[in-house]
């Protein structure tokens, strides 16, 4: 288990705990699988996605367009074995809720037992916590 999985779970078992999740994921380096074609598979960046073109993985659910993400790269990689190759960038948390298009949802590591989606009104709220976790 990763330091996510324990605050999601801390979160699930006590809604106090929740605020605290929030702040874990603004502060940890996340993965994203994309689409891009001038890096190598396996190669890794970090990117400032306000700043940076990223063409990122985006999945079609009934909720809407999806981008999946990933706590570690390990668990990236376990996702994506024998679909695709990956080419991934990380990002911190508070760069996707500040800088990523706001019709995209955030899956975090599907396929495990902690996947967890961002509802479009979680997302909504935590664009609007900047202050709390700093945006920077």
């Amino acid at each position: 288990m990763t330091a996510i999985d324990d605050a999601i779970q801390a979160a699930m078992e006590d809604g106090r705990r929740v605020q605290d999740f929030y702040e874990l994921f603004f502060e940890t380096e996340f993965f994203l699988p994309t689409h891009a074609t001038d890096m190598k598979v396996g190669e890794q960046r970090t990117l400032d996605l306000s700043t940076d073109a990223v063409e990122l993985m985006v999945i079609e659910r009934p909720e809407g367009p999806v981008v999946p993400i990933f706590d570690t790269k390990d668990r990236l990689l376990a996702w994506a074995k024998g679909r695709l190759k990956v080419v991934h960038i990380s990002v911190l948390g508070r760069q996707l809720v500040h800088n990523m298009d706001p019709a995209l949802l955030y899956v975090l590591n599907p396929g495990t037992a902690k996947s967890k989606l961002f509802e479009r009104e979680e997302l909504d709220m935590l664009r609007g916590q900047g202050g709390v976790a700093g945006a920077a």
